[in-house]
C-alpha cells in the first residue's frame, strides 16, 4: 500500500478522536466548575451570618413618620416601661430612628413623644414595641 495514502487516512482517523477528547476535557472542566460554583454558593448560603434577627432576639430597630399636629416632628423622644428610651431628630421627610435592646418577647409598652416643627408643641401617645418575626425592624408612624 502506498504509504502516502496510509499517512492521510491515519490523519483523518486521528482527527475526530483528537476532537472528542477536547469535547469530553471541556464538558469535564465545565462540571467541574458548575459543581465548584454551587459549592460556593451552598457554603455562603449556609454559614453566612444571618442580616436578621429573630422573635428571640431582644433587639429592634424602631422607624417611621412622625408628626405632631400634621406637621413634620423635629424630635421624637420614646420612653418605655421597661426603663428603656431614645430620642432623636428625624430627617426632612419626618422618617426617624431609635434602637432598643431590651425588648420582651410579648412587646414591651411606652409612651411616644413628638414635637412640632413650628411651634414647639408636644403630642404624645402610647405605643407598643414588638419583636418583628423576622428581621429587627419594625415600622412605627407616629402621627399625633
Amino acid at each position: 500500500m502506498d504509504t502516502k495514502a496510509n499517512r492521510s487516512l491515519t490523519a483523518a482517523i486521528r482527527e475526530p478522536v483528537a476532537t472528542v477528547t477536547i469535547n469530553v476535557r471541556r464538558r469535564v472542566k465545565l462540571r467541574l466548575f458548575s459543581f465548584a460554583a454551587a459549592a460556593t454558593l451552598a457554603a455562603c448560603t449556609l454559614w453566612a451570618s444571618p442580616a436578621s434577627a429573630w422573635w428571640w432576639d431582644p433587639h429592634v430597630d424602631l422607624n417611621g413618620n412622625a408628626s405632631c399636629h400634621s406637621e413634620h416632628a423635629d424630635m421624637v423622644n420614646i420612653r418605655l416601661d421597661n426603663g428603656e428610651s431614645g430620642a432623636t431628630i428625624p430627617n426632612n421627610y419626618g422618617m426617624y430612628f431609635i434602637s432598643f435592646f431590651r425588648i420582651a418577647s410579648g412587646g414591651t409598652a411606652g409612651t411616644a413623644y413628638t414635637r412640632a416643627a413650628s411651634n414647639g408643641t408636644w403630642c404624645s401617645r402610647r405605643i407598643t414595641v414588638q419583636r418583628p418575626a423576622t428581621g429587627t425592624t419594625q415600622y412605627l408612624r407616629l402621627d399625633m
